[in-house]
């Protein structure tokens, strides 16, 4: 979605070049991508923060679940509340073909984690998850996994001494490794349920490390640990 029309005509014609990508519609202000949300399914925006009426940020915080979602503007100074919103990428305009194909192939391999991890896509849930470093996708079995930590717009997966680092942003993984094994004890940590020795008020032992529990989770977290008290 964009307001100038010379941007959405170069937008229109990078998706017709990659054959993952079918354009749905376009919209010139909110109101439009509105409608066309409630039309059918889309898993992809193209949002430009200026607009009329609406800017695009404060459409997106309209949205209660919303698609995938790439930010397209002239300033860089949207970018940090860009991604407080769980963009995918942002690109600064003009955009070429190589930077537009790179956001997209983040959204492609986003996908594909999803779904490596949504049980009602196979028989059997499965119990390990993909993940992109040093250009291929590596399998983690889930109970190789000790903590996982924020890096920003990556994440450090530990295991057993050994650690790998994904471009990933921490949100997307809370979102798609399975709630009855994981959870989110800090703006910047995710932990496996059965790695966690003790713990206390203020943060849990995973083996030697002493991971901290956030404010906004600690209540959560220590409700859950509650729950298999004997």
């Amino acid at each position: 979605m964009d307001d100038e029309a010379l941007a959405q005509n170069i937008i229109e014609r990078y998706i017709e070049q990659v054959n993952e990508l079918t354009l749905v519609a376009k919209c010139i202000d909110a109101v439009g991508a509105i409608n066309s949300l409630n039309e059918g399914s889309i898993d992809l925006i193209f949002l430009d923060i200026e607009m009329p009426k609406l800017d695009g940020l404060s459409f997106l915080k309209t949205l209660k679940n919303p698609p995938k979602i790439i930010l397209t503007t002239a300033y860089r100074k949207y970018a940090i509340e860009g991604f407080e919103l769980d963009v995918v990428d942002y690109l600064l305009k003009p955009i070429s073909f190589e930077r537009f194909i790179k956001s997209v192939n983040k959204v492609i391999n986003l996908k594909s984690l999803e779904e490596n991890v949504n049980p009602s896509s196979k028989d059997v849930e499965a119990d390990y998850i993909y993940l992109r470093a040093d250009n291929k996708m590596i399998q983690i079995p889930f109970e190789d996994i000790l903590y996982i930590q924020s890096l920003s717009n990556y994440v450090r997966i530990f295991r057993n001494g050994r650690s790998i680092i994904s471009y990933q942003k921490l949100s997307h993984l809370e979102k798609v490794l399975p709630s009855s094994r994981f959870i989110r004890v800090h703006r910047s940590y995710i932990v496996p349920l059965h790695r966690i020795s003790s713990y206390t008020n203020s943060y849990l032992e995973i083996g030697e490390e002493e991971i901290p529990l956030g404010g906004q989770y600690k209540d959560k977290v220590i409700e859950v640990l509650k729950s298999f008290e004997a």
